[in-house]
């Protein structure tokens, strides 16, 4: 008799559970980015500071701008990550810099941005 109390609350659970209807990936997705305001995201400008370095990000109509601020031996650096590709400025003065460095510090800065603003371009092609 016991055994049989146990399955009670598994077959109602069961039963309740499939004639509730389970909304799709894509909506739960949308509603989420409309709760975190990627309307914002996606034309506007955020400010954030992360493990002690300062991050900007622009976006205007596909016309994006991702920097950050750091200090390095009293010297003022600055990456950005744009339309056109990665630059690094040292005291206001462009700086050379490999292909291999260049592509990995855009892809640090990218990734900083990118996670930050989660949701934001969760719907983007993959």
């Amino acid at each position: 008799m016991k055994k049989k109390l146990y399955l009670l609350p598994l077959i109602l659970t069961a039963i309740v559970s499939c004639s509730t209807p389970t909304p799709d990936a894509r909506s739960i997705m949308d509603q989420a980015m409309q709760a975190h305001g990627t309307s914002i995201a996606a034309n506007g400008t955020l400010a954030f500071n992360f493990r002690g370095i300062d991050y900007t990000t622009s976006r205007d109509n596909g016309t994006y701008s991702y920097k950050r601020h750091l200090t390095i031996e009293n010297d003022t650096v600055i990456d950005q990550l744009d339309n056109k590709g990665f630059t690094r400025l040292k005291n206001d003065t462009v700086q050379p810099l490999t292909d291999s460095l260049s592509t990995r510090y855009a892809a640090s800065l990218n990734s900083v941005i990118y996670f930050a603003q989660l949701p934001y371009g969760l719907d983007g092609e993959a």
